[in-house]
């Protein structure tokens, strides 16, 4: 039922919006509502009391708008909603211009929201695009000038109106070009199709063709801008519901500026049909000048009076060019002189609102300085007093920083305790091996005729002793050093991701196929230091594991992130990991062997050490993928790419 109510609505209202509302029309509608009992129906007639108050009184308009909006929404009728926004929409722009552009694009995009009936919901748009290109959001304006596009494609009339709306978005952005294209669309669409036009639409098409009437320079653009302007006429003079004389008198002083225009231009007319184009350009300037003096605009008398002079003066009637002359300086002195007046009557208004407001502005100054003693007063005393409890508190500190540093100072003696004891390890039990076994390829290399077979057998022999002893004192060194591991203290901070990977990335600098992408600058808390020897350790295997199957290495890092965890990802290409290699790095092993691989068992105690979780995916002869999962404490988006 109210969409039914609706749509007659509708059509009944296409005419009420650009006709001057009548007030008999507005008593009896006001009556009309007195006796209403449904609440649709009123719904109505507040939408029709409010396009009739449109141009009188936008006061009323505003009543109405309310009024209707607050019973739509009382009976949740979103039809009525979404009309009742348009209009409040429609009073702010109309009561305040564009100062008032926010209530205006609040209260459309409101109705935006509500709106059903492609009518309505095109002329919206068209209002929200006004709305943005006055603030120059070009690409939000476009946006909803092509919405109003895509709404009517099957309606040629409302794609005659939007298609204008688009056309006049281009000017005021001054793509000129882009506007006539779209002032020409609008044209074809209405000679080609059969649209019946409402009146509002009459002067938006009347407005159009007097613009595309521009004047220009050459024969035949003048010859186009007077088919144009005569068209405007006609359309104009065909509504007989609306009247607006302004635009009226431009038009017709348009035809006569393009009139004289082809006087000018065309040489191959005779002096009588001169005379009798000139007649008609006289004709409708004194039409022009008619409305103009009967809406006191200055301005366009005087333009006015300047061409009629000229087309005197080329018709010869030097009596008539000098009347039009005097008044044509009268009325220019007249205008600017009042202009000045004006002009200097809004810098005196200017000047005594600028001191009325300077005193105002004086005045809250000195409150404030007031104000402002009274406050530092109050703050010394406050600040005194947190001072004497800090100063207590920071003595209590100090204390305990001092007993802090005791007990780091005890532990740095520890660690070189241990850092000696590991140099003298690798002197005594390391350093004699590999000295007998360099003294023994030295003299291979010097004197191999003077060793004979045996002696060469004999030194083999030691050599290879040497060599199991070297061995297994590197198994016992390394299984040591693990037993540390429960005595070693990692130093916990918080680390960016950028911070940590920038001395790696340096050492790898565009050796080795290594990349480093981050689409996310993590923050972990981490060893910096370790972390860094266990990404080392990682790209360094990495790269060993492609060589050894003879590939070009293919390394590549990256991060990600599951909301909580980081995860720093690496990817090669070699031939991947063996699973008891796999169960070194994840879950360490007791037993340590060389041939196992050293380096994971310390990359395992290492990341064991920082709480850094490890897992790993490896297929056959395709690579290994190896992630290192730690607690996030702070994103900071970027993107790089190295």
């Amino acid at each position: 039922m109210r969409i039914l109510l609706f749509s007659i609505f509708i059509i009944f209202t296409s005419h009420i919006t650009a006709a001057h509302p009548h007030k008999q029309k507005i008593d009896s509608l006001h009556l009309a509502l007195q006796k209403q009992k449904d609440d649709s129906t009123k719904v109505l007639t507040y939408i029709a009391l409010s396009n009739y108050s449109y141009h009188a009184c936008p006061d009323s308009m505003l009543i109405y708008a309310r009024k209707g909006l607050e019973l739509s929404e009382k009976i949740k009728w979103e039809i009525g909603i979404g009309h009742n926004y348009y209009l409040l929409g429609l009073y702010y722009i109309n009561k305040e211009g564009l100062s008032q552009r926010d209530k205006a694009l609040d209260y459309t995009l409101k109705a935006v929201s509500h709106l059903k009936d492609k009518k309505t919901l095109t002329h919206a748009y068209a209002t929200l695009t006004t709305l943005y290109a006055h603030e120059k959001e070009f690409d939000k304006a476009l946006n909803y000038a092509n919405d109003a596009l895509q709404l009517v494609q099957n309606d040629p009339g409302l794609t005659v109106y939007a298609t204008i709306n688009m056309g006049d978005l281009y000017k005021y952005m001054e793509q000129r070009s882009k506007a006539k294209e779209y002032y020409l669309k609008a044209l074809k669409l209405l000679d080609k199709s059969e649209v019946e036009l409402d009146n509002k639409l009459y002067l938006q098409l009347t407005a159009l063709y007097l613009t595309a009437a521009n004047r220009d320079t050459t024969y035949t653009d003048i010859q186009e801008s007077y088919k144009y302007i005569t068209k405007a006429k006609q359309l104009y003079e065909t509504s007989c519901h609306y009247r607006h004389e302004t635009l009226y008198s431009r038009i017709l002083a348009t035809l006569g500026d393009v009139i004289v225009d082809i006087v000018n231009k065309d040489s191959v007319l005779t002096r009588s049909s001169k005379n009798r184009l000139l007649d008609d350009a006289e004709k409708y300037l004194l039409k022009s000048l008619d409305i103009d003096i009967s809406t006191g605009d200055s301005l366009q008398i005087v333009n006015r009076y300047r061409v009629l002079y000229y087309i005197e003066k080329e018709k010869g009637d030097y009596k008539k060019a000098l009347e039009y002359s005097e008044k044509w300086f009268e009325g220019y002195n007249l205008y600017y002189s009042q202009e000045n007046k004006n002009k200097i009557a809004t810098v005196e208004k200017e000047y005594q609102a600028r001191e009325f407001q300077y005193q105002i502005k004086s005045k809250e100054e000195q409150l404030r300085y007031i104000v402002i003693f009274a406050l530092l007063l109050i703050v010394v005393v406050v600040l005194l007093l947190i001072f004497n409890q800090v100063r207590k508190r920071k003595n209590l500190q100090l204390s305990m920083l001092n007993e802090e540093l005791g007990k780091r100072n005890a532990e740095l003696t520890e660690a070189n305790n241990m850092k000696i004891k590991l140099l003298g390890i690798i002197n005594h039990d390391l350093r004699k091996p590999v000295s007998h076994l360099i003294s023994y390829l030295h003299l291979r290399k010097n004197l191999p005729e003077e060793m004979s077979q045996e002696r060469q057998r004999m030194t083999e022999e030691r050599t290879l002793v040497l060599a199991e002893e070297l061995l297994q004192n590197m198994e016992e060194l390394i299984f040591w050093c693990k037993s540390q591991m429960n005595n070693f203290h990692p130093h916990m901070e918080k680390v960016k991701l950028s911070d940590l990977f920038s001395g790696v990335q340096s050492f790898f600098d565009n050796k080795d196929n290594v990349r480093f992408e981050f689409q996310v600058d993590f923050s972990i808390t981490t060893d910096i230091n370790i972390m860094k020897t266990i990404i080392r350790n990682l790209t360094f295997n990495a790269i060993r594991a492609a060589r050894k199957i003879k590939r070009e290495p293919d390394v590549r890092w990256f991060t990600q992130s599951d909301g909580d965890n980081a995860m720093l990802t690496i990817v090669d290409n070699g031939g991947g990991m063996s699973l008891d290699n796999i169960m070194i790095l994840k879950e360490g092993a007791n037993t340590i062997s060389i041939s196992q691989g050293l380096g994971l068992h310390i990359i395992h105690d290492l990341a064991k050490s920082i709480h850094c979780k490890i897992e790993v995916i490896s297929t056959d002869n395709i690579g290994t993928t190896i992630k290192l999962i730690q607690k996030i404490t702070g994103v900071t988006p970027f993107i790089r790419t190295k």
